[in-house]
């Protein structure tokens, strides 16, 4: 009995998305990000992703020019939003050498220049790096998040968290002893390494910069979502970003950023929810017109949770480029 096309495609559909996912997801990890963002994933394969020409039909599908156009359409996005290392070094230098318009202590220069230079280099602490993601999650205190990473070596996937290098410093087994679906806190682990050094950095809410003792160690564990993070010794829930850098910042909120952050439509690109939609601004650079903080945090629509995240951005003629982006899976997009 002939089978129609249609119910060919039916059956290859799934196929396709599943190798979709897998390519676009790995073609995008861009080292400008920091923590796995879910803007760089893949969704289904979508008609209107497509060239109208392009019929889906099993021998389409079977040939590959579905998922050609498709990873086509999405490159073209992720390449206007993130540039890549060459272009944001460039970006960031331009920005230095031309766009700072007062920087009387040079702060603002020399954590940009940090910024251009980091690369993902998971041997550095998250609180030595330029900038950190702060969030309430979990266990309910402010932490930042430190996010473990996965490398690829002879096709099979190691850890690489400088965090979690530190742990087992002191806790060797520490595989053993984790107990899932909490966070999990070493408190020798700084008193040990640090001896009597206290750890501070600067620590900025969407209103106003302060100096932040880093208090403990932790390590949160299930079966979607992997993590690690720092406490703060004085706990403060407004906290949205931390640097070792002191920047100087102009608290605001700006409207019209948030409105193009809001617009950004990423359907068809992505596999799980994202922030974009309540994404808003915080503050600005100082001495810069078009560089702004950016967050989202925790909330629920239509049953789906979106990313709580935090971001720099630079925004020229309307059109916006993520400099710095951290986001943090509580949808359980690992699982998927």
């Amino acid at each position: 009995m002939a089978v129609s096309k249609w119910k060919i495609a039916k059956v290859l559909l799934p196929i396709v998305v599943l190798i979709t996912v897998g390519i676009i997801t790995k073609s995008w990890s861009p080292k400008i990000i920091a923590g796995e963002s879910s803007i760089i994933h893949s969704d289904k394969v979508q008609n209107e992703i497509a060239d109208d020409s392009l019929e889906v039909t099993a021998e389409n599908i079977i040939q590959g020019n579905y998922i050609a156009k498709t990873y086509s359409h999405c490159d073209s996005i992720y390449k206007s939003l993130i540039p890549r290392e060459e272009s944001r070094h460039e970006l960031i230098d331009y920005i230095i050498q031309n766009a700072i318009q007062s920087d009387s202590t040079g702060s603002n220069n020399r954590f940009l220049t940090a910024l251009k230079e980091e690369n993902e280099n998971y041997n550095l602490l998250a609180f030595d790096r330029p900038l950190q993601g702060i969030y309430k999650i979990k266990d309910k205190s402010t932490s930042i998040i430190a996010d473990i990473h996965w490398k690829e070596v002879a096709e099979s996937y190691i850890k690489e968290s400088a965090e979690l290098d530190l742990i087992k410093k002191y806790h060797p087994s520490i595989d053993t002893i984790v107990e899932s679906n909490k966070v999990n806190f070493f408190s020798d682990v700084l008193a040990s390494e640090f001896k009597n050094i206290e750890q501070t950095i600067y620590t900025f809410s969407n209103i106003e910069k302060k100096i932040s003792s880093i208090n403990e160690l932790g390590l949160y564990k299930d079966e979607c979502l992997e993590y690690t993070n720092y406490t703060f010794k004085k706990q403060d829930s407004t906290l949205l970003i931390g640097s070792r850098y002191n920047i100087d910042l102009e608290f605001e909120t700006f409207n019209s950023i948030d409105t193009l952050l809001n617009n950004i439509k990423l359907d068809g690109c992505k596999d799980c929810p994202d922030g974009l939609e309540n994404m808003k601004t915080f503050a600005k650079l100082k001495g810069v017109d078009n560089m702004y903080f950016t967050y989202s945090n925790y909330v629920k629509k239509k049953g789906l949770p979106h990313l709580p995240s935090r971001a720099l951005i630079y925004v020229n003629n309307e059109k916006v480029k993520f400099l710095w982006i951290h986001e943090v899976d509580l949808f359980g997009c690992a699982c998927l």
